[in-house]
């Protein structure tokens, strides 16, 4: 039973990033970004716990094998939980950078225009967010496709891509064999500003995003979240547009996803007793006793 606690975790990370590709057959985009997210951070918390659990368990073993695989594991893990400290440090220390342009007197409402050679757009979230859109990428836009750009960023801002997307980084720290939920959420963020952009006129959405596509293909991805991407992606976003938009969300699905997510936080609860047992059991409880 305690083997099938620790298992059942990575068991279920596994499976759900094999289907990973079938997420966006189930999910509309705007909802696909909050699934991952919160499938992933739950994820990534209850793989480590249920790690830290096996380590703390097998340090207990006699054997001098099991004892040192123990404390390598446990020594992958804070290197794993230091790296995810640091990346919470980073993403902090670029919120902060992007006061430089959210607190620039020259924005028009949310929305900022920069002389720079440089083609670029992307949304700076925080307090008092802002899209910055440069002069070298609207001197080549006519005035809907500016707008539809302006639209995908704005989109950016109001779903809190940034925060999932930074979510599902840190969450990747703690566990890289969720690697692939970060392209997952970014394409999946992309996809949503996307249709928002598309909402009034989809042609010309289809049009702005590959136009900046190729305007921005030499320009190193920004600190904020932007329109751009990978040549690949920007082909699946584009093949996107060229049809109807998402259907409506289909409310069963958000309902497994969401207990999914509580049978992870159950299992967070149970493994996270096994780790404090033996880690500092309780006053007058056995520091190998699993339960309370």
């Amino acid at each position: 039973m305690l083997w099938l606690m620790l298992g059942a975790p990575w068991l279920v990370g596994a499976l759900l990033t094999l289907w990973l590709p079938r997420f966006e057959m189930l999910f509309t985009p705007e909802w696909l970004t909050k699934v991952l997210a919160v499938t992933g951070v739950a994820l990534a918390i209850t793989t480590w716990t249920s790690a830290l659990a096996l380590a703390t368990a097998a340090i207990d073993v006699r054997s001098a094998p099991p004892r040192a695989a123990a404390l390598l594991l446990a020594g992958w893990l804070m290197w794993t939980l230091l790296d995810a400290i640091r990346h919470g440090l980073r993403v902090g220390s670029n919120m902060r950078a992007g006061k430089l342009f959210r607190d620039c007197a020259g924005r028009v409402g949310d929305v900022l225009r920069v002389d720079s050679p440089v083609p670029d757009a992307f949304a700076v979230p925080g307090r008092r967010a802002v899209v910055v859109v440069t002069s070298a990428l609207a001197s080549e836009l006519n005035d809907g496709e500016l707008r539809a750009v302006i639209e995908h960023e704005r989109a950016h801002l109001a779903g809190g891509h940034s925060m999932l997307i930074q979510a599902v980084q840190l969450a990747v720290r703690l566990n890289p064999l969720l690697r692939p939920w970060s392209a997952a959420i970014r394409f999946a963020a992309e996809r949503a500003a996307d249709e928002r952009a598309a909402a009034d006129d989809r042609s010309t959405a289809l049009r702005a995003i590959a136009r900046v596509a190729l305007l921005c293909s030499a320009v190193v991805p920004s600190a904020g979240v932007g329109i751009g991407g990978q040549p690949g992606e920007v082909l699946r976003r584009v093949d996107a547009l060229q049809r109807p938009g998402p259907r409506p969300q289909r409310g069963w699905l958000l309902v497994a996803a969401i207990a999914v997510v509580l049978a992870l936080g159950a299992n967070f609860v149970a493994v996270a007793d096994v780790a404090q047992d033996r880690i500092a059991p309780e006053a007058g409880e056995a520091s190998g006793e699993v339960f309370a």
